[in-house]
């Protein structure tokens, strides 16, 4: 049932991208409209996306797994950063900054709560809401950090890594978890279905992208080293990294198979933002998507 229930996560992927070719194609979504969507994911849904996650309720119950879901969240993004000091040497500086990004960054946003209720039930959700704080940390701060070209001081790259849209909603929706607090409801109602479309937008514009790529050139060294870390290397870090801290059960599944997920879709939208090869990135994530396939559903198994 839970290799169904993978697949048919990945069945809906698939079919948004291919919404998004296809009006890519026929001319419905052009390139400087696109651009309009990328600025509208990053800084209007996105932060809604995050805000609405704050608004999760932690079960005292459950709160031990919890923390060290989150601690293992935390450690494996921060191993993660120092290994990317000394990857992908070989390799281009424009394709070095993508691979690295594709490193910290997963869809497991997307992922996330539908298998793990599937999995754990509200004890999943809970669980990933925590995980997920680590992810989203590093995507929207880091995807500033790798993908700008010119030579910045530390203070400057911190500013550029932490005051963003989707840093303020994720230090927002950390206030409200941590607090507890709840938004109004006349408030809350547009940030929820702002929400809701995080996904289905997101996966457009990668769709939009698919439509620019030459398939041919899928099988590059670089596409294929980083499928190889992404969904095989990171998902063993958290392994170990779990067992090590304690964490067993549910949260060590989580954690694996959160960490297992493909490359994040973001990786093109910040290509496109920062004058990237946004081609080399779509390949990225393409191919992690691929080939998460096979491995997503393995990771669970043997985890579980």
């Amino acid at each position: 049932m839970l290799f169904l229930d993978i697949l048919k996560l990945q069945a809906v992927l698939i079919m948004l991208m291919l919404v998004g070719l296809v009006c890519k194609k026929t001319g419905i979504i052009d390139n400087h409209s696109r651009k309009g969507l990328i600025n509208f994911c990053l800084d209007v849904i996105i932060p809604c996306n995050v805000i609405k996650a704050g608004m999760t309720k932690l079960d005292p119950d459950i709160a031990r797994s919890g923390m060290l879901t989150l601690i293992c969240g935390f450690v494996v993004l921060i191993l993660t950063v120092i290994a990317n000091r000394f990857l992908f040497r070989k390799t281009t500086d424009d394709h070095r900054r993508i691979m690295q990004y594709c490193m910290v960054a997963s869809m497991s946003g997307f992922f996330g709560n539908p298998i793990a209720e599937a999995l754990f039930g509200a004890e999943g959700i809970i669980l990933v809401s925590l995980f997920l704080i680590s992810v989203r940390v590093a995507v929207w701060s880091m995807g500033n950090v790798y993908y700008v070209k010119e030579k910045m001081s530390l203070g400057q790259l911190i500013k550029k890594a932490m005051i963003n849209p989707p840093m303020i909603g994720t230090f927002i929706g950390l206030l409200f978890m941590a607090t507890g607090w709840q938004l109004p409801a006349l408030l809350m109602q547009p940030i929820s279905q702002l929400s809701a479309c995080t996904s289905p937008v997101i996966m457009v514009v990668v769709g939009t992208f698919l439509a620019d790529l030459d398939f041919r050139k899928g099988w590059d060294r670089d596409t294929l080293e980083v499928t190889l870390f992404r969904l095989i290397l990171l998902p063993l870090l958290a392994w170990g990294t779990g067992l090590l801290l304690g964490l067993r059960g549910p949260g060590l599944t989580i954690a694996v198979f959160m960490t297992g997920t493909p490359a994040g879709s973001t990786a093109m939208i910040y290509a496109e933002r920062y004058g990237s090869d946004t081609e080399f990135a779509t390949r990225c994530v393409a191919m992690t998507t691929l080939f998460s396939l096979v491995t997503m559903p393995l990771w669970c198994y043997f985890v579980r």
